[in-house]
């Protein structure tokens, strides 16, 4: 149900990358991953436009990702 090689961003990667990712492929959001490759938080589409429109585009994934998250580990069943 899900693929090992998953685009991804970093807490630091620039607005303006995370739109070139968002764009240029066929998902509407990345996860974004510590040093540790953890997910720490989600940037969809959503938060990259809003930031545009709020004037931010030095921001950085960790300013628009969201963090209020659910996981699973990657042995959960489909039914988890």
């Amino acid at each position: 149900l899900m693929s090992p090689r998953v685009a991804r961003a970093t807490p630091e990667t620039p607005l303006r990358e995370l739109v070139e990712r968002l764009v240029g492929g066929p998902f509407g959001g990345l996860p974004v991953v510590d040093a540790d490759d953890e997910v720490i938080g989600f940037v969809s589409e959503t938060d990259v436009t809003s930031a545009l429109l709020r004037g931010e585009g030095s921001a950085r994934a960790q300013d628009v990702m969201t963090t209020d998250l659910v996981t699973v580990d990657e042995f959960a069943t489909s039914d988890e």
